[in-house]
């Protein structure tokens, strides 16, 4: 992780300097952390369902795994997605 602390004193925007709010700072960094804990948990979800032999070019999970969107834009409905796929079809 670089050092934030420069980042939060000036960034150069068209020649002019610019302090990065505390609360902006904070909410970059949570974002960061968060998308490692997704990674992190993706990761053994994928091995699992990879284990029991689960197709990820499949319609029914594919578009709810890390490959695609949905698990940023419509969590709810990737996990349901994945639990019926797992019910349904492994």
């Amino acid at each position: 992780m670089e050092n934030t602390k420069i980042f939060q004193i000036v960034k150069n925007v068209g020649g002019m300097f610019m302090k990065i709010p505390q609360r902006i700072e904070k909410l970059l960094e949570r974002r960061e952390k968060l998308a490692y804990h997704l990674q992190d948990v993706e990761v053994q979800l994928t091995d699992w369902l990879t284990e029991k032999g689960a197709d990820f070019s499949d319609t029914d999970i594919c578009d709810s795994t890390i490959s695609g969107c949905m698990i940023y834009a419509e969590p709810t409905t990737a996990k349901q997605n994945v639990r019926q796929y797992i019910l349904e079809k492994l």
